[in-house]
């Protein structure tokens, strides 16, 4: 069985970048994975779509506290991490096609690196 890949997104407000973000991350093929949003109190409607989507996919994990800033809201993500491979994605970007499998197999090929970018 493949390792479970974590990704870890702060967000805090950004209703209106955050579904690309996430469906970039839930589109990714070749991987097993899970979603981490760490939204920090959102006021726009972030809340209620990500109630939404996470009935829809259950890959899809998130919480609402308000934090210290996108720093503690990460940290508190990957606290909560289950995969063997850490990823961070911040909610008004994008991940290319395949860019999880392209990670995990630097990871693989390389096997004393800690990371990959």
């Amino acid at each position: 069985m493949q390792n479970l890949i974590s990704v870890v997104m702060p967000s805090l407000n950004q209703r209106r970048f955050l579904p690309d973000a996430v469906e970039s991350v839930l589109d990714q093929d070749g991987v097993r994975l899970e979603l981490i949003v760490a939204d920090g109190g959102s006021t726009d409607g972030t809340q209620v779509w990500l109630a939404q989507r996470a009935q829809e996919d259950p890959r899809l994990h998130w919480h609402s506290h308000r934090d210290g800033g996108p720093a503690h809201a990460i940290n508190r993500a990957m606290r909560q991490a289950r995969g063997t491979v850490l990823g961070w994605l911040n909610s008004d970007d994008r991940y290319t096609r395949g860019a999880l499998l392209r990670a995990v197999q630097a990871l693989d090929a390389m096997p004393k690196a800690l990371m990959v970018y």
